[in-house]
């Protein structure tokens, strides 16, 4: 009897010094999940140390593997040709995981900045064309995306968030539409399942997608590794002093991040709020280029106006004030009237209707709460701010001119805003580079590096408005990346379709768009990459081009022709070389079967010896684009849609554009 006690407890004794059971999953594998078909895909996740995993598919497919000393496993899975539902088992010991809803199919990853991450929804202000039909007809079994959520890091992380959706009038909204039309092209076209892997973020530049190692062999990024990893162990150092603190923080990477988020400002909206002791701001402007310098975070901007008795006894009118980066909350007189609370709505002009009798004879006072989450920050839109007649744009009262300021909360960390009162560093303390999704390889770390290996066919990519003025490095970054990406996932040269940035105002009196355009041409030189160009379906008024079902099928025709063998034309006409003739010059290009102008022709140009290009009169002749001048007796160069926010007009017979070009650097 003394015995089986002594036993007993030393069992009991035993259990309780060994680790309970750990069995875990990255989130890419869940329920609703597309794995890449007739291939050995990668499935990993965590278990107790030096323990078996057992992963096994309801097609008959099986593979194990022993975690390391640190619980982390991988499994390498053959899957079957495509189709589905399949069931996914993965075991350990007495703890199983089980995925149910899995099919075997062809998956994409999609990326870049806020033209891929728009939903198939839109935003405020900023529709998607025929979305609601769109949305409501959405009824695609097979066709599935995981969205990740942003994030940031100094360093490679290993996990991301998200889930696998399916493509149902529910879902279907919060869908990129780019990769949306992509996705639904391809499953329509080859019948077989389609994962998209979407992450993306509003506004960032390639750098940020791109590895520390990769970026010091790009001109002007050299040393980069270096210099992350001292501004790595310094973050680290300062988050730990910020994380004593009794502070409010904010999940930047949420959509509404401040969302029932407040801090030391009550009553800044209202109008008799005295700001007397404020600082003036310029606005519209930028608070970077002013004494406000490179803040991130909350700031209140106040305006007071005066009206007569008439104009304050208008009916319908309108509170103006064009683009603010990020987001805002603004007030009238102490009334909400307005706001864009979500991210990645930098570009949007706010128009906020004022609510008849609002306004009074004499002092009337304007107040916006800006959020600004990382770059430029403030309202930044145009001069012709004000108060007007709804739908007009005569102004009863400008506000352009000096406004009063107040920052009330600073970003350190681009995961939270902290209240400025509560700020443990002096200026002096603060790093030189924050960590936000702007800095080189932050968003690589933390929304790249998490899916490798995960079984992929490929990649798409729309991005490249966020490196506008910097077009001689991007011949040098994107293929970079490009490389990067393809090394990280040991597949040699995946397949990489690309968007050519669409027509913009900008507002700079340089080329730069186009040359950013031709730095992205020129990454063609890339085996087993492919570019769709949009110059016919952008809005040079809008950055974020309604028409997305045109980029995403674009897209969709370069990897049905180049991979899945479906014969199709795939690429607008695209520069070959020139012949001169006396005073003509005559252009060459592929895929220029039909070639046509549709409409007046137009955006040809041809340079003398003096390199000035001048207007070309033109016509097509024997599949060749023929240019001259009169202005031009000898030309020596030729070129098309080089400019920034043209909609040129040359097509192929499959109604594709050509790609814009300048023989000057072919």
């Amino acid at each position: 009897m003394k015995y089986h006690k002594l036993l007993f407890l030393a069992v009991i004794a035993i259990s309780c010094t060994q680790e309970p059971p750990v069995l875990e999953l990255m989130p890419l594998f869940s329920d609703h999940m597309v794995l890449q078909q007739e291939k050995e895909n990668a499935i990993w996740g965590l278990a107790n140390p030096e323990t078996e995993v057992e992963v096994s598919g309801s097609w008959g497919g099986k593979a194990t593997a022993m975690a390391d000393k640190d619980g982390k496993w991988m499994a390498k899975l053959a899957t079957p040709k495509a189709g589905g539902p399949f069931q996914l088992t993965i075991s350990r010991g007495d703890s199983v995981i089980t995925l149910n809803d899995v099919f075997s199919g062809e998956v994409w990853v999609a990326s870049g900045q806020s033209n891929m991450e728009m939903p198939l929804k839109g935003w405020t202000n900023n529709p998607i064309d025929n979305s609601e039909a769109e949305i409501a007809a959405a009824n695609y079994p097979e066709i599935r995306m995981f969205t990740v959520k942003r994030n940031v890091s100094f360093t490679p992380l290993d996990t991301v968030s998200g889930s696998w959706k399916i493509a149902t009038p529910q879902n279907a909204g919060d869908f990129s539409a780019t990769a949306w039309f992509f996705a639904k092209k391809l499953n329509a076209d080859t019948g077989v399942p389609i994962g998209i892997i979407h992450t993306s973020w509003g506004g960032t530049p390639a750098q940020a997608w791109t590895t520390a190692a990769y970026l010091d062999k790009v001109p002007t990024y050299e040393g980069t590794s270096k210099t992350l990893q001292g501004y790595a162990a310094y973050y680290d150092s300062v988050k730990t002093a910020y994380d004593k603190l009794e502070k409010t923080s904010i999940d930047l990477s949420a959509s509404k991040p401040f969302a029932n988020v407040s801090f030391d400002d009550a009553g800044f909206e209202a109008p008799d709020f005295d700001d007397s002791a404020w600082k003036s701001l310029n606005v519209p402007g930028l608070w970077e280029s002013q004494w406000m310098g490179n803040f991130d975070g909350v700031a209140w901007l106040r305006k007071s106006f005066q009206l007569t008795a008439e104009q304050a006894a208008g009916k319908s009118l309108e509170l103006y004030l064009g683009s603010i980066d990020d987001m805002d909350i603004t007030y009238v007189n102490g009334t909400k009237v307005g706001a864009i609370e979500e991210t990645g709505k930098y570009q949007e002009t706010r128009v906020y209707a004022i609510p008849d009798g609002l306004l009074k004879e004499g002092t009337n006072v304007v107040a916006v709460k800006v959020f600004d989450t990382a770059g430029g920050g403030g309202i930044y839109g145009s001069d012709d701010i004000g108060v007007r007649p709804a739908g007009s744009d005569k102004l009863l009262v400008s506000l352009k001119g000096e406004w009063k300021a107040k920052p009330v909360a600073e970003s350190i960390f681009s995961g939270s805003v902290l209240p400025i009162a509560r700020d443990v560093l002096t200026p002096s303390e603060k790093p030189k580079m924050q960590l936000t999704a702007y800095s080189p390889t932050t968003l690589y770390n933390a929304m790249i590096n998490p899916l490798v290996p995960y079984g992929i066919k490929g990649a798409i990519w729309y991005q490249g408005e966020s490196n506008v003025g910097a077009a001689e490095v991007y011949r040098t970054l994107f293929p970079t990346m490009i490389k990067n990406w393809r090394d990280a996932w040991g597949l040699s040269n995946f397949p990489f379709y690309f968007v050519q940035i669409a027509p913009y105002k900008y507002g700079r009196n340089d080329d730069m768009a186009a040359q950013l355009r031709d730095a992205q041409t020129s990454t063609l030189s890339l085996e087993n990459t492919g570019m769709a160009v949009i110059m016919d379906v952008g809005n040079p008024t809008d950055i974020h081009p309604a028409n997305k079902k045109d980029v995403g099928e674009r897209l969709a025709l370069w990897a049905l022709a180049k991979d899945y063998d479906v014969g199709t034309e795939y690429s607008g006409p695209m520069y070959e070389s020139m012949t001169i003739e006396g005073n003509k010059v005559s252009v060459n290009f592929s895929h220029a079967e039909g070639l046509q102008f549709k409409g007046d022709p137009g955006f040809v140009e041809v340079a003398g010896a003096d390199g000035s290009f001048v207007e070309a009169k033109t016509e097509i002749k024997d599949g060749q684009l023929i240019a001259w001048s009169a202005k031009v007796t000898t030309p020596t160069a030729v070129r098309y849609g080089w400019c920034e926010a043209c909609e040129p007009n040359l097509f192929n017979g499959a109604g594709l554009p050509a790609v814009p070009f300048n023989s000057k650097t072919k």
